[in-house]
């Protein structure tokens, strides 16, 4: 599947790439095409109202994908970047996906402090 557009500095389009990369084939998907698309996205430059929910959509899913190591080395504190952008870029925008997102990782972040089970 590919989608075309006339101008590739197209926020929604790159978004859009990125989705289909992660989502298009998930038993395989393509990382690394989709955090290219993703990157590209969430470092646009917000120039209208229009722009703000498609470039917290490509922060959050940077966001996910540093938290789990997708494509990436694991980042938790990367991770909690790319989601606090998600609500600096669109703060009227639906937040409760990134506020879940932001609890879920300190959460994470806790568990991984925690040592091994059946270790003294």
């Amino acid at each position: 599947v590919v989608v075309e557009a006339d101008d590739e500095d197209d926020v929604e389009y790159v978004r859009t790439e990125g989705d289909l990369s992660f989502r298009l084939r998930p038993q395989q998907p393509n990382y690394e095409v989709a955090l290219q698309h993703y990157r590209r996205a969430a470092e646009a430059k917000v120039t209208g109202e229009w722009m703000q929910a498609f470039v917290a959509r490509a922060s959050f899913n940077l966001g996910y994908m540093h938290q789990f190591g997708l494509g990436v080395a694991q980042d938790l504190h990367l991770a909690r970047r790319y989601y606090a952008h998600c609500l600096d870029v669109d703060p009227s925008g639906d937040n409760a996906p990134v506020r879940l997102g932001l609890a879920g990782l300190r959460i994470h972040q806790v568990l991984l402090r925690l040592p091994p089970v059946g270790v003294a």
